[in-house]
């Protein structure tokens, strides 16, 4: 049996039973608060995947309280797209961790690389999964703010079709306590991914609302349908500065047939909130409509519903456009096509200059940073 520390200053080892229930089967990943694990219930309870936190972390009251707060609250989002969240527990050495749903397939960080573009048939049922996860939880008053491609995660499914599950929900407010979105942590991990981060998250992380979870979608979509990034630089400062003062090229730079995506796009990217798709939904419905070539709804759509637990409920998908995984590989293909009509660009509206879109971004940004040294001083 392998015996090897997972974590540099922690106890926990492979092959470790913990609370006398859980035994740490493999490393699944780690990321700046924490490490997943595998595990099987030594009383027949089945797989789980373990998430605990990092050693550094856990003499911090402001870390673990907000850990535990967060878990509780993530506890109570129930599903289809949400990877559910069933127990918090503490280890006998003391180290915090959750039992979460153990999920089979791969990030969608591993499904889009740079420089190859999907078309709509494969982006839009994943992009639209994550606004249903996203409706609810906004509903409930929850908001991610690191929406980002490796806490999305593709599950494979018996049929060889697919479903969409967003992780994380609450690790940023740990993230906070633990220094804030964007820093590092001591061993060097950057906390946050400022490529994903809204202008207004960027400015005063305190301050963000639904519409900066919005944002981080309609950047992945764009670099999705593109195979580019939306905010190309070549250091994180760089992408920084170019998320508070340039506009992504256009949708359709590189493929005509993305024109009828500019109007979604220029809501999705909008520097002012105001501007942006206010809901998930009423993005989830605009969506919609262009995926599949019918009307683009021109007002806000009414709340949903609340859906039943995710044991009544199969994953959501736009049936007709779910990829699927061919047969030994861990990569979904598409199952069949949507039909997108290519429409005239609009051609309304006038251009700001560009000087003066960059000396208000950067007095605003200014002016967002002392604000927070003010608040955090006093």
């Amino acid at each position: 049996m392998q015996q090897a520390i997972i974590n540099p200053g922690s106890q926990l080892k492979i092959g470790q039973v913990l609370s006398s229930r859980w035994k740490l089967v493999r490393l699944l990943g780690e990321g700046g608060m924490g490490a997943v694990f595998e595990a099987e219930g030594v009383n027949g309870e089945g797989k789980r995947a373990i998430k605990i936190l990092h050693p550094e972390y856990v003499t911090e009251e402001e870390v673990l309280r907000r850990f535990y707060a967060e878990a509780e609250t993530a506890k109570r989002l129930e599903h289809p797209n949400i990877a559910r969240i069933f127990e918090l527990e503490t280890a006998e050495d003391g180290t915090p961790y959750l039992v979460m749903e153990l999920l089979e397939g791969i990030p969608l960080a591993a499904y889009v690389r740079p420089g190859v573009p999907h078309p709509v048939q494969r982006a839009a049922p994943i992009i639209h999964a994550v606004l249903l996860a996203l409706t609810e939880a906004h509903r409930r008053g929850i908001v991610h703010r690191d929406l980002k491609p490796e806490n999305i995660f593709l599950v494979r499914q018996a049929s060889g079709q697919f479903g969409v599950k967003v992780l994380d929900f609450g690790i940023a407010k740990v993230m906070d306590a633990a220094g804030g979105m964007g820093s590092k942590t001591r061993t060097g991990v950057l906390l946050g991914t400022p490529g994903y981060m809204s202008p207004e998250q960027l400015k005063n992380a305190k301050t963000v609302d639904p519409r900066s979870d919005l944002w981080s979608v309609g950047v992945m979509y764009y670099e999705m349908l593109t195979g580019r990034e939306a905010f190309e630089a070549d250091t994180e400062f760089g992408r920084l500065t170019a998320v508070l003062t340039q506009e992504p090229a256009p949708i359709d730079r590189d493929n005509p047939q993305l024109a009828p995506w500019r109007d979604f796009f220029a809501r999705a990217l909008s520097r002012e909130v105001d501007r942006r798709f206010q809901s998930a939904d009423e993005m989830a419905a605009m969506l919609l409509a262009l995926a599949r070539g019918g009307p683009v709804p021109q007002a806000p759509v009414k709340m949903p519903e609340p859906p039943p637990p995710a044991s009544q409920v199969a994953p959501a998908h736009i049936t007709h456009a779910s990829p699927r995984f061919p047969a030994g590989s861990t990569t979904p293909e598409p199952a069949g096509k949507v039909d997108v009509r290519v429409a005239a660009p609009n051609q309304g509206g006038k251009m700001v200059p560009l000087w003066l879109l960059i000396v208000v971004s950067v007095l605003d940004l200014i002016v967002g940073f002392v604000a927070g040294w003010l608040m955090a001083k006093g």
